[in-house]
């Protein structure tokens, strides 16, 4: 069997590979594990894509069991074979991925932000934060069916959560423009992220300075493994440490942070070590490092302003919704490089081009018999063109003598 090429690096503009048109359902949120996708509604209903067949596989159902509201956050368990979702009106349902059947409940007061932790093993592991519109944060845990506490934020809803990918420390982003660090082992913050870095202010100047993250509400929050993002109502975009929460850069451009009728926080997602944004229309690829644009996705991908974006690189691809109803799949660009003295060079591209289209091995494999049936017709065609002129010239010839005994017969007439 064939072995498929190496993946496609992401270092330019990315190609459409899958465009859905979901205007009836609204995508608000999304997650990803493995193959298969996640994408919350504003309907509340909660729908299933496995991205290899570029299909639908299934759909949470809208009744007393699931919700009527709009989904405001989806994550998947460590497994892959249980998934949460939450919705505006407090409604927090953890599902069986096979049989689309609730397996535990909780009914909360309103709710402005949700997110799983992705902890396999630990007092963290299967506890789902959500964000109250009243400045608290409920940690509920699947296993037990409870929720067992609540983090006290500040003033206004709770906008936006995040989990680090690697302990138990959770960010809570407020619409008050705060973000605070927790260790929900012992429920005790950590620490506040602070865009006016005074640290090495006199106390009595810190202490009567708020920290706050942002000039006005979040609607952004995300880990990395060693970097941490946030963008707010501001329009500004900033990279903190994940561990100590110190600024590191504010230095990148404005981003377009569309207000939009659904509640959910607006989602980014990490690609290569650089940060996959929503910024108006677009979703765009920042380096952290530079704060420079690597590339940000083409006009024609979403119509209105694009809300969440999430990787899947086990098929590498990341996905992006926008408010208008648009459900992108992207993939990266086919970049071939010049063949050098490499008798083999024609060959992969050809290879990676069929790996681009293929759903797996097998179908690889048929493409590539495909090809090179094709590739030996064109030759056999290319071979008869040029031996039909050779037969043809001597009757052209012989079709000249005779008109030209022809015309001297009409002439001499």
């Amino acid at each position: 069997m064939a072995q498929q090429p190496q993946p496609q690096p992401w270092t330019s503009r990315p190609e459409i590979d899958t465009n859905y048109d979901l205007r009836a359902q609204n995508v608000t949120c999304l997650a990803t594990h493995g193959t298969k996708l996640l994408a919350g509604s504003a309907d509340g209903r909660v729908a299933l894509y496995d991205l290899e067949k570029r299909s639908e596989i299934a759909t949470t159902p809208r009744d007393r069991s699931g919700h009527d509201r709009s989904i405001i956050g989806c994550s998947w368990f460590h497994d892959g074979g249980v998934f949460v979702s939450a919705c505006c009106a407090g409604n927090v349902v953890v599902w069986d991925a096979h049989q689309m059947k609730a397996a535990c409940r909780f009914a909360l007061p309103a709710l402005s932000s949700a997110a799983l932790s992705p902890m396999s093993m630990g007092p963290t592991a299967a506890v789902c934060a959500v964000g109250t519109t009243d400045g608290a944060c409920r940690l509920c845990d699947a296993r037990s069916g409870a929720c067992h506490s609540t983090l006290t934020h500040g003033r206004g809803a709770v906008s936006a959560l995040a989990w680090h990918p690697t302990n138990d420390t959770l960010l809570t982003a407020g619409a008050d423009g705060a973000a605070h660090l927790w260790d929900v082992r012992t429920l005790k913050r950590r620490g506040s992220l602070d865009r006016h870095d005074l640290s090495g202010a006199p106390a009595s100047i810190n202490d009567r300075v708020a920290k706050t993250a942002h000039d006005g509400g979040l609607r952004l929050a995300a880990f990395g493994d060693t970097s941490l993002i946030t963008a707010g109502a501001d329009e500004r975009l900033r990279a903190w440490d994940a561990e100590s929460g110190a600024l590191v850069s504010d230095a990148f451009a404005p981003v377009q942070i569309r207000g939009t009728r659904s509640p959910a926080p607006l989602q980014a997602a990490f690609l290569e070590g650089s940060a996959l944004i929503p910024d108006g229309r677009h979703a765009s690829l920042l380096s952290l490092d530079s704060a420079n644009e690597a590339w940000r996705t083409p006009e024609a991908g979403h119509a209105g302003g694009v809300r969440a974006c999430a990787v899947a690189s086990s098929v590498n691809r990341f996905v992006a919704c926008d408010d208008r109803g648009g459900l992108v799949v992207w993939r990266p660009a086919l970049v071939v490089e010049p063949a050098v003295e490499d008798d083999d060079a024609p060959q992969i591209r050809v290879d990676v081009a069929l790996a681009a289209e293929a759903d797996d091995a097998d179908d690889f494999d048929a493409l590539r018999r495909e090809f090179e049936e094709s590739r030996r017709a064109a030759a056999e065609d290319r071979r008869r063109a040029r031996e039909r002129p050779a037969e043809e010239e001597p009757r052209r010839r012989r079709r000249r003598r005779v008109g030209d005994v022809v015309r001297r017969a009409t002439d001499r007439s």
